[in-house]
C-alpha cells in the first residue's frame, strides 16, 4: 500500500485530512458531538493511531485486515461519539 513510497503516505494523508475536516464541518454544524472525557479522548485516538499505524505496515499480505484497521481508524477518527459510546458500555 505504502511501501516505501512517501508521495503515496502524503496523498492518502491529504484525502484522510479531507474527509476528517467535511465530516467535521458537519459534526460542529448540527452540534452533534458528546463531550468526551479524558478516557475517552484517550480510546479514540489509541484507536486512530493503532489503526492507521497497522495499517500501513508494510509487508502484510492481509489486505482485508488492513482495509479494515483503517476504516475502524477513520471512523474514530471522524466520528469522536463511537469513542464515547464504547467507554460508556464499560463504565456501566
Amino acid at each position: 500500500m505504502l511501501e516505501g513510497n512517501p508521495a503515496q503516505a502524503g496523498d492518502l494523508s491529504s484525502k484522510i485530512a479531507g474527509i476528517w475536516l467535511s465530516v467535521w464541518a458537519i459534526r460542529y454544524q448540527g452540534q452533534l458531538d458528546y463531550k468526551l472525557s479524558s478516557r475517552a479522548r484517550l480510546v479514540r485516538w489509541a484507536v486512530v493511531a493503532l489503526g492507521f499505524s497497522t495499517a500501513s505496515t508494510p509487508g502484510a499480505n492481509l489486505g482485508a485486515v488492513r482495509l479494515w484497521e483503517g476504516f475502524v481508524g477513520l471512523c474514530f477518527l471522524c466520528w469522536p461519539n463511537l469513542a464515547y459510546h464504547l467507554t460508556r458500555l464499560f463504565d456501566d
